[in-house]
């Protein structure tokens, strides 16, 4: 999912981070460096005292972000709004394009909801701001966009699959531990997680973080990006005992009616997404590597020739929000 080196625009200006060392943040960094962006222009921003990390192997520090410390960066990433980095984005710093990855401007300050090819941005303002949907926003879209023409979507209910890698890699490692302490009849770590995963799976509403709340949060982006009316989306996430990767069941209800061979052909034909029958790549486990999202199981509900069911898992779906950032960013001429 992540944009090619050669992707990049020519920009030279100063990057920031802000709460590089978030979950969101680790994933941002790791993208740019994969697609080789100087280390000369990426400075790493948090809350509280300095942190040493690293970038492309560097030693570098997390220092405490300011609005004197972003003077002169040309794109600055907000990656994690906990202390009072939301303030970026009430108030963006003037010389800057800011684009927030954690959602939160959208949701509480009235930030432009933006993406590069479903609510594109031609140009942006130095001084204004962007927000980027969640990433399970963004693996919904994909699925429905190749329907939302012909045949047409009048509604869908969805239930998300996620891993204990949504969570932080912190999150990955309990779940490793509690697996081994299960094992061996002890009792498992529940620091990251908030209670066990491994052998259970967990109720959104119960869940580290956003819990509950990132339902209707995805509710929210996904009407805006379809352009659909929230009322007619459902969305529930369950976190499942897996280590990376996605799985989605959806019914979509068609505005016209269509073959599920039909379907197949439409999805297939999407970005990013692999749509067949065949079902040697049809769970997180087998897709983990491959990339990109593989649909399968599309049946007709009830005999009805307008309401399907199918099953899709996705690969690198977590990484999604800070690939889709990289891409407003190089849109706009600032990467």
């Amino acid at each position: 999912m992540t944009p090619s080196h050669a992707d990049i625009v020519p920009a030279t200006g100063r990057i920031a981070l802000i709460g590089a060392g978030s979950t969101e943040g680790v994933r941002l960094r790791q993208a740019l460096e994969t697609m080789q962006v100087a280390g000369s222009r990426i400075d790493l921003f948090g809350a509280g005292e300095a942190v040493l990390s690293e970038y492309s192997g560097e030693a570098r520090l997390i220092q405490e972000a300011d609005r004197a410390a972003l003077e002169n960066h040309q794109l600055i990433f907000v990656c994690d709004t906990a202390g009072d980095a939301d303030r970026f984005l009430s108030d963006p710093a003037p010389g800057a394009i800011t684009i927030d990855i954690t959602g939160e401007g959208y949701r509480n300050q009235g930030v432009p909801l933006a993406h590069d090819r479903f609510l594109p941005v031609e140009e942006a303002r130095s001084g204004s701001a962007l927000a980027v949907p969640h990433c399970l926003s963004l693996l919904l879209a994909d699925i429905l966009t190749p329907l939302l023409d012909v045949p047409g979507v009048e509604a869908v209910s969805a239930v998300v699959l996620r891993p204990a890698a949504d969570f932080g890699g912190g999150a990955v490692d309990e779940l490793r531990q509690q697996t081994v302490h299960l094992l061996n009849f002890g009792s498992p770590p529940v620091e990251h997680l908030g209670r066990q995963l491994a052998f259970n799976v967990i109720p959104g509403e119960y869940l580290p973080g956003d819990g509950g709340m990132v339902a209707n949060k995805i509710v929210s982006e996904l009407a805006k990006l379809v352009g659909r009316p929230a009322a007619t989306l459902s969305v529930d996430v369950v976190a499942a005992p897996m280590f990376y990767g996605h799985g989605v069941s959806l019914q979509v209800t068609t505005g016209e009616p269509i073959s599920p061979d039909a379907l197949y052909a439409l999805l297939d034909a999407g970005e990013g997404l692999r749509a067949s029958a065949d079902d040697r790549e049809c769970t997180p486990m087998e897709v983990n590597g491959r990339g990109g999202i593989s649909i399968t199981a599309i049946r007709a509900d009830s005999g009805a020739g307008n309401q399907f069911r199918l099953w899709a898992a996705a690969d690198e779906a977590d990484s999604a929000a800070a690939v889709q950032a990289i891409r407003l960013a190089l849109r706009l001429g600032v990467l």
